[in-house]
């Protein structure tokens, strides 16, 4: 759930880059995200994702860490794209980059 605070800091830095926007929230979500281990301060830690792997060509576990909500597409096309090895290519039943999605989902 989010906070008063978040919710105050998020409208208040739309409110900045779009001043004549009239739009209204319609849904919210609040949550945590897996940052690697580093011994820098957590503000200063990379959000890129990272992919683990046990074994770099023929993978049987995948591990992801870091990354953000708003690039899920691109990570999923580069996991895709790392266990298709050990699962073999199937014929695409979707253009996964072209299917807009609705929100909320």
């Amino acid at each position: 759930m989010t906070t008063q605070t978040e919710r105050k800091y998020l409208l208040d830095i739309l409110k900045c880059y779009f001043p004549d926007y009239t739009g209204s929230v319609v849904a919210e979500m609040a949550g945590l995200r897996v940052l690697p281990e580093d011994n820098r301060n957590p503000f200063n830690r990379s959000r890129e994702e990272q992919l683990v792997l046990d074994h770099p060509k023929k993978p049987s576990y995948l591990g992801i860490y870091g990354g953000k909500l708003t690039g899920y597409r691109a990570n999923a096309e580069k996991i895709l794209h790392i266990i298709h090895r050990n699962l073999g290519k199937k014929t695409a039943i979707a253009k996964t980059s072209s299917i807009r999605l609705k929100f909320p989902v």
